[in-house]
């Protein structure tokens, strides 16, 4: 594959992981602010009774997480005028070893900026175990191994959206997700997306929730007007 072409290809990569980056960023967030409003609740007297609202919140929450999970790794095979139509971590990985002949250490280093950048893209390439037997070539089995070691991670929760959400099956799953499977499973997405980020950007991306500021303030008051929080005590 001509230069231009491969340079082209890992624009692609990259433009993808950012899309799938948006994704990953309010998966964690969701995680992150259903287990603290949880934690709340759970901690307040006040709400000794597990309410329907509560209900409605953890069915939401569910809902949403594991359905955002199964969007970003998808199998899906349709194609269209540029490749497949779906933008997921499968398909991303795929592509990103299809070019693996571009993705070398040279390419790695030559990314790095300064005086010193060639050094210490070199350096970092080994310290990160990007290459096959710690020489120039990427590494592509150690990529797919990851990929499939999330994907039977997430088995139970990709079961459980094909046939309790997206449909209802006569033959519900054997296996049902539980909190924390489904929370694991986030975790290991945000890894796979900080490593593929190290490898296209050269970058790491710390995974954090917005400053508390921006969403709890909602907990610091009655939403009812004219309400105190202590008619039904």
């Amino acid at each position: 594959m001509a230069k231009a072409d491969n340079e082209d290809m890992i624009k692609k990569c990259r433009d993808d992981l950012g899309k799938l980056g948006d994704q990953v960023v309010y998966l964690f967030a969701s995680r992150t602010m259903f287990q603290r409003v949880r934690g709340v609740i759970r901690a307040n007297p006040k709400l000794e009774n597990w309410s329907l609202f509560c209900e409605w919140m953890d069915v939401n929450y569910v809902v949403s997480a594991t359905v955002g999970v199964r969007r970003v790794l998808d199998l899906d095979v349709r194609k269209g005028p540029v490749g497949r139509k779906s933008i997921s971590f499968p398909h991303l990985v795929r592509r990103i070893c299809a070019i693996s002949d571009a993705i070398t250490c040279t390419w790695y280093a030559s990314q790095y900026g300064g005086k010193y950048g060639s050094v210490r893209g070199r350096s970092d390439w080994k310290t990160f175990g990007f290459g096959r037997d710690g020489g120039d070539a990427l590494d592509t089995d150690k990529l797919e191994a990851q990929l499939a070691q999330l994907r039977e991670s997430a088995g139970a929760v990709i079961d459980y959206v094909d046939k309790l959400v997206a449909h209802l099956d006569r033959k519900p799953p054997m296996e049902l997700p539980i909190y924390r499977q489904l929370h694991e499973v986030i975790g290991l997405i945000v890894e796979l997306y900080q490593r593929l980020n190290l490898l296209l950007n050269s970058a790491t991306l710390d995974v954090r929730l917005p400053d508390e500021n921006e969403w709890d303030w909602v907990f610091r008051f009655p939403w009812i007007p004219g309400s105190t929080g202590e008619e039904r005590l």
